[in-house]
């Protein structure tokens, strides 16, 4: 039996996000790990809005003003 492994079916690390949205608050995330630095851009595009929650269980809309790749 072959041993090598397909690279489609190997696991990649997890890639993690700093995003800071326009009312102060940040999220870091973690993302599957085949996805490359544009797709991560693309997905947290400056401008987007997102529904961050307000804590209490309602909505709170807020948008994108910069992204961090951190790894």
């Amino acid at each position: 039996m072959n041993n090598l492994r397909h690279p489609l079916l190997t696991p990649q690390p997890l890639r993690s996000a700093k995003v800071t949205f326009d009312d102060g608050h940040t999220i870091t995330t973690s993302l599957n790990g085949d996805l490359s630095d544009s797709d991560i851009l693309l997905r947290y595009k400056v401008g987007r809005e997102f529904n961050i929650g307000d804590g209490h269980g309602g909505d709170w809309m807020a948008k994108v003003v910069s992204v961090q790749i951190l790894s």
